[in-house]
């Protein structure tokens, strides 16, 4: 029913399941698989009920060659004379658009973001409802919903996305282009209705797999758990039972003080756990293990090869080489996201506002693909040096000088001015799940009291996608039941800001 419900009213709802998708203990599980098919297979119009139970794309609203005709009509030319191949069938579908491939006439590969017709309507109607009942009775939330419809809009138009994508993309060039790709804009094919993108060589293959980040590290690990003849779910289960019992401690992770080429110090983690021992080790002793590990796997097969180039094999059939399955270094992984996001929102002050997992893909060339900059937000630097200030306090645990931050530069007010009550608000919505912030309770039970112990009555609303995205890169730590602080990764490139102002 729940489903059926997102998916029959669209617009706001599938955007909200995206961000629901990445709090475990927050959703029961019976709602959490279709909140997660909400990050990259948002199909519009009525599905019928059968459809519901296939993993296939389904979209009755896109009638079949309407893409086409969409493209061609924004354009004004025709398909053949603009690509050599379109490919009808989608990439993927989200909440307001698809993605199809295709192929320029000079041979670039390219993937095309094709608009929903209703796209737009649906969601501005979604928004004054939900505003005006959340004006009735939760009107202390309006702030964030004010910034939600003032970001969403933006992506109806993918010039703007367009624009986002060159600028961040020129960014994240500089400084992470060997561990980070953002597609390029073809700007003189981008409309208001389509967006033209060249992702690069083998990378329109893994949009087309679906290798999505969370997704390729379950796989990977899901390997890794079949070689021990069990399956991931029943090491996740029995992870899960034994932090219940108290035998394992749920893992924080953070950074050192160092840098190693280009990124903070190798993460550490307290405790053991089922992805523990990627957390564990930094760059140089990984690299060495996995060229230790890649030197066994030859000498394993060295007999192999003899044999293939013998006369046996014709007797006997070819004999396969067997290569040790290397996890994906999780640590690294987390660490990449953090600080290249940090480096968006308070060096550039431009920054993707929407980084679920479903927007980062696993490239064939092992890089991070960052995709889906429709709710790009610009920081004025007088808001960045804001953030910078509170982020050092959050990472210094400093819950005065937070609260100071939030009331005199920020302009954050609740009913009761509680101090404590503000720094756990700034330390939820921006730094951490720990239990010291939580006091040992789950989201929904935290946010109730929290909200019954003194309610907000202003937010700044520039701050608010700020929140969004730490969010949601918490909760790609926590589909991997790691809890991290955003402020340990944010600090050091906090202290460049206020460096750059002195």
């Amino acid at each position: 029913m729940a489903e059926r419900l997102v998916l029959d009213l669209r617009g706001f709802y599938p955007k909200t399941a995206q961000l629901l998708a990445l709090l475990d203990d927050f959703i029961p599980p019976q709602y959490m698989e279709f909140c997660k098919r909400m990050q990259d297979r948002v199909p519009s119009g009525r599905i019928p009920e059968a459809a519901l139970e296939s993993d296939a794309l389904y979209d009755p609203e896109f009638a079949p060659g309407e893409p086409r005709e969409i493209v061609e009509r924004s354009l004004g030319k025709s398909i053949e004379d603009v690509f050599t191949y379109f490919e009808d069938e989608p990439l993927g579908a989200a909440s307001i658009g698809q993605v199809h491939r295709a192929t320029m006439k000079d041979g670039t590969k390219v993937v095309v973001k094709v608009m929903y017709p209703k796209g737009e309507y649906l969601f501005r109607w979604d928004m004054r409802s939900i505003k005006k009942f959340c004006a009735l009775a939760e009107p202390q939330h309006l702030p964030y919903l004010d910034e939600m419809e003032k970001q969403f809009e933006s992506e109806f138009d993918y010039t703007k996305e367009a624009e986002n994508l060159q600028k961040v993309g020129d960014n994240m060039n500089k400084r992470w282009g060997k561990y980070v790709r953002v597609p390029k804009p073809i700007r003189e094919l981008c409309t208001p209705e389509i967006l033209v993108m060249e992702v690069g060589k083998g990378a329109s293959k893994a949009l087309r797999a679906g290798v999505k980040l969370i997704d390729g590290i379950r796989e990977q690990y899901g390997k890794i758990a079949a070689s021990m003849g069990r399956t991931l779910e029943e090491l996740e289960l029995e992870q899960k039972e034994k932090i219940a019992r108290g035998e394992v401690k749920e893992m924080s992770i953070g950074v050192g003080k160092g840098e190693d080429e280009g990124i903070h110090e190798p993460i550490k983690a307290e405790g053991k756990g089922l992805y523990g021992v990627m957390p564990a080790a930094n760059a140089w002793r990984s690299s060495m293990r996995n060229a230790a590990i890649r030197g066994l796997d030859c000498m394993k097969n060295l007999g192999r090869l003899v044999y293939n180039v013998s006369v046996l094999r014709l007797l006997f059939g070819h004999a396969e080489y067997k290569y040790t399955e290397i996890p994906i270094n999780l640590g690294r992984v987390l660490e990449l996201l953090m600080v290249v996001h940090g480096e968006q929102v308070l060096l550039d002050g431009l920054f993707n506002g929407d980084p679920h997992p479903g927007n980062i893909m696993l490239m064939p060339d092992g890089r991070l693909g960052l995709i889906d900059f429709g709710q790009t937000k610009a920081l004025a630097r007088e808001d960045r040096v804001m953030l910078a200030k509170l982020f050092i306090a959050l990472n210094r645990d400093d819950r005065e000088e937070v609260a100071r931050i939030m009331v005199e530069e920020m302009g954050f007010t609740t009913k009761k001015m509680d101090p404590d009550a503000i720094w756990r608000y700034a330390a939820f919505n921006n730094d951490r799940y720990t239990n010291d912030v939580m006091k040992n309770m789950n989201i929904q039970q935290f946010t109730e009291w929290l909200d019954k112990t003194d309610p907000i009555t202003h937010l700044n609303d520039e701050h608010v996608l700020v929140g969004r995205v730490t969010h949601l890169l918490r909760g790609v730590a926590t589909a991997f039941q790691l809890k991290i602080r955003c402020s340990e990764y944010w600090e050091p490139i906090a202290q460049r800001v206020l460096a750059e102002g002195a």
